[in-house]
C-alpha cells in the first residue's frame, strides 16, 4: 500500500503471515512545489506471528502424577516452561511428574512462554493441572508363621485412605470403610508342605488413587492325631493294639489313662 501524507508522524501496520521471517522496504519520497524530490530507504524486518499453545495428555491425576506436554505452539523458536513446583524446562515437549504429599487436591498452573529467536515476540499460554493427594497402604501383624489353623489380627498403618480391601490370599475378600484391626484364619490343609498366603492391602481415597502393598503369612502342614485300638473293652488283664493313623506329625506321646 502507498500512503500520501503530510503528517509529521501516523501509524503502519506489518503484518506477516508466512512461517519465516519478511523484510519490508520502506520508501518515503518528499517533493516540493517546483517538484523536486528526494527518496529515504528503510527496511522493516517483521518476524512470523508465533502462538504458545499445548495439550497435555492428561489434565488429572493420582500422586506421583507424570504428564507429557505436547507443544502446538507455531513459529516458536525458544521454549519456557513453569510447570508451577518451582520446576521449569526449556524442552519443546516435555514430560514432567508432580508431587502431592498432602492430603487433598494440589492445582498446579503449567505456563509455557515462547519466544522468536531474536526476543522480539513473546507468547505465553497457561492450564491448571490437579494431583490428587498420595495414598500410601501399609499394615503389621505379629507373626508370619504358626500352626494350622494360623488365627491373625493385621492392624493398618495407611495413610490417605477411605476405603480399604483386604485379599487374604485363599479366596477371602473383604472391603471395609474404616482401617480398624482386622482378624482372619489361615488354613492350612496339607500334611507335608508349608503353606504361604500373600495378604494383600488396597487402599483407595476419594478420586480412587490407590495404595497397594502385599505381605505373606505362612502356616505349618496340617496336623491330625488319629488311632484305632483294636478292643474298647474287655476283661482283665485287656490287652489292646494300637493303630496310629495320625497325619503330618513326627513325634508321639502316648497317655494310657492309667
Amino acid at each position: 500500500p502507498v500512503s500520501t501524507t503530510s503528517a509529521a508522524s501516523f501509524l503502519h501496520t506489518y503484518n506477516n503471515f508466512s512461517g519465516s521471517t519478511v523484510v519490508y522496504t520502506l520508501r518515503l519520497i518528499v517533493r516540493n512545489s517546483e517538484g523536486c524530490s528526494d527518496t529515504l530507504i528503510r527496511y522493516i524486518t517483521v518476524n512470523p506471528e508465533i502462538t504458545a499453545n499445548f495439550a497435555p495428555d492428561a489434565s488429572e491425576g493420582c500422586h506421583p502424577f507424570t504428564v507429557h506436554f505436547n507443544d502446538l505452539s507455531l513459529n516458536a523458536d525458544v521454549y519456557y516452561w513453569d510447570f508451577g513446583d518451582g520446576a521449569s524446562s526449556s524442552e519443546p515437549s516435555p514430560e514432567h511428574t508432580f508431587l502431592n504429599f498432602g492430603t487433598a487436591d494440589s492445582i498446579y498452573t503449567v505456563t509455557l512462554t515462547t519466544s522468536s529467536a531474536d526476543g522480539e515476540c513473546v507468547k505465553t499460554f497457561s492450564r491448571p493441572i490437579v494431583v490428587h493427594p498420595q495414598v500410601i497402604a501399609e499394615f503389621t501383624f505379629p507373626k508370619t508363621l504358626d500352626c494350622n489353623p494360623f488365627e491373625v489380627t493385621f492392624e493398618t498403618q495407611t495413610i490417605g485412605g477411605m476405603t480399604y480391601t483386604w485379599d487374604f490370599g485363599d479366596g477371602t475378600v473383604i472391603t471395609m470403610p474404616t482401617d480398624d484391626p482386622v482378624t482372619h484364619t489361615f488354613v492350612n490343609s496339607d500334611f507335608n508342605n508349608i503353606r504361604d498366603f500373600i495378604v494383600t492391602l488396597t487402599v483407595r481415597n476419594y478420586a480412587g488413587c490407590e495404595g497397594i502393598v502385599s505381605k505373606t503369612v505362612s502356616v505349618y502342614p496340617d496336623i491330625r492325631a488319629l488311632f484305632t485300638p483294636s478292643f474298647i473293652n474287655g476283661c482283665h488283664p485287656l490287652t489292646v493294639n494300637f493303630t496310629n493313623q495320625s497325619n503330618g506329625s513326627q513325634t508321639y506321646m502316648w497317655d494310657f489313662g492309667d
